[in-house]
């Protein structure tokens, strides 16, 4: 009779258990956590994705132009209206030196980073220009991949509010939290990888492929009431008032105002439809944007412009409820270039 071992194929089966699948799955996030969502490169692996702007413009425009003069920042409203050539003829100044920084759903916090990570080169600049939008305030529009790539510790903690705050100091620590945006992409797009550029049209601004890019003529079709509550509904979904925003602004103005620059805060117009829109379907939200407007500091100039008729535009500078097509791009970027001017002569 065979003698029986403590060796044997199957004792050993049985003393050393099979990975229990919760240990596995522990292994998988945590190379998940440090392979993956604590790594630079995942972020700009989707150069169109929401987490890559403030990279992008850093590659294709900051680094590779010549010293600035003025700066532009935003969201699209900015980044469409705000037109560079004509600035840059207005004020007597190389187009190159007039640099849009801003982004699709650009907020101040963009322009801090943007400006922080390029500050040596930024702080060259004479005047900065931010456009703020009325659907800065809503608070549930939450936060967004920018957020939480660029925000450190302290950051999440003061200059964020509710459950953006707690969301966000989360995913500080657990970074995979933060990263859910891109590594989706990532995954969808694993061997697909493709380089993207701003591309850029000839009056200096860069525009992004999915956005619309005006044509040379104003547009005779006016958006529809129906095309425009869609847009309402979009910024002012789970809407609640918060200035956390304004917080983020006053830490931008702040850091430009200590490199000399001049600053001027633009609140950029949507047109007056849109506005009453705006006022049927959140009562108040307008009241509350005005009070946190009033309420902005360290800015050298605050242009408000509430509306079209504001800015001296009729509807059909518009071809929707907030971005202007290029005839009403090239008027209203003159009459801030008038603005502009009026600071530049004010610096000491």
């Amino acid at each position: 009779m065979p003698r029986s071992s403590i060796f044997s194929s199957e004792t050993l089966a049985e003393r050393i258990p099979i990975p229990h699948a919760g240990l596995v799955a522990v292994a998988l996030l945590v190379l998940v956590e440090f392979g993956l969502a604590r790594q630079d490169w995942l972020w700009n692996w989707d150069a169109k994705g929401e987490a890559a702007p403030l990279w992008r413009l850093q590659r294709d425009l900051i680094d590779p132009s010549p010293a600035p003069t003025v700066l532009l920042f935003g969201s699209s409203r900015a980044q469409i209206d705000l037109v560079p050539a004509v600035l840059a003829a207005e004020l007597g100044v190389a187009q190159a030196s007039v640099y849009n920084l801003a982004i699709s759903a650009g907020t101040p916090f963009d322009a801090w980073v943007v400006y922080r990570e390029s500050r040596a080169k930024l702080r060259q600049a004479m005047v900065a220009v931010i456009g703020i939008d009325n659907w800065h305030v809503n608070a549930g529009f939450g936060v967004n991949p920018r957020d939480r790539r660029y925000a450190d510790l302290p950051t999440r903690w003061r200059l964020f509010d509710g459950g953006n705050r707690l969301s966000l100091l989360t995913g500080y620590f657990w970074r995979t939290c933060d990263a859910q945006q891109p590594l989706r992409q990532f995954a969808t797009s694993l061997g697909r990888r493709l380089p993207a550029s701003l591309p850029e049209l000839p009056d200096g601004r860069r525009i992004p492929e999915s956005s619309h890019i005006p044509g040379p003529t104003p547009h005779v079709e006016l958006p529809s009431e129906l095309q425009l509550l869609s847009v309402v509904q979009a910024h002012y979904v789970n809407y609640r008032a918060s200035d956390f925003r304004f917080r983020q602004l006053e830490q931008f103005l702040a850091l430009a105002k200590a490199d000399g620059l001049r600053t001027v805060v633009v609140t950029m117009p949507p047109t007056r439809p849109y506005l009453d829109l705006v006022e049927q379907r959140r009562p108040g939200a307008l009241a509350w944007f005005d009070r946190a407007v009033d309420g902005i500091r360290g800015a050298d100039r605050v242009w408000r412009c509430r509306d079209n008729l504001a800015a001296g535009l009729a509807l059909e500078a518009y071809y929707d409820g907030g971005h202007m097509n290029d005839v009403g791009a090239a008027a209203f970027s003159r009459s801030l270039a008038a603005v502009v001017l009026s600071e530049l002569a004010a610096r000491p």
